[in-house]
């Protein structure tokens, strides 16, 4: 439960950098980590494409990041199967162009 209550705060302190500083790329590349982690894939990816539109190149650090984990979440989603999967598929190829990009 203490890891819980870790896991929150960061949150909360992740949340707010991306309030105070909307430009910067990196609470929004922590926030989706956090959230790919919790198994929230739909959730991490909006984080990813947001820190992603924040970078100011696709393949400095924060631009790298944001496009492996963008792509790692719509391959996750593709994959899972049921009736979103088409639509998911749909943005493999712009998910690997990203990735291609950051390479």
């Amino acid at each position: 439960q203490l890891m819980q209550g870790e896991d929150a705060e960061a949150r909360r302190s992740l949340a707010t950098a991306a309030s105070l500083y909307p430009a910067c790329p990196k609470p929004r590349n922590g926030l989706g980590s956090m959230l790919l982690e919790a198994g929230r894939t739909r959730a991490a990816l909006r984080h990813f494409e947001a820190a992603l539109e924040r970078s100011a190149e696709p393949d400095d650090d924060d631009g790298w990041d944001a496009s492996v984990n963008a792509a790692l979440c719509t391959l996750t989603l593709a994959r899972r199967g049921g009736a979103e999967a088409a639509r998911w598929r749909q943005r493999l190829p712009k998910a690997r162009l990203r990735l291609w990009r950051a390479l």
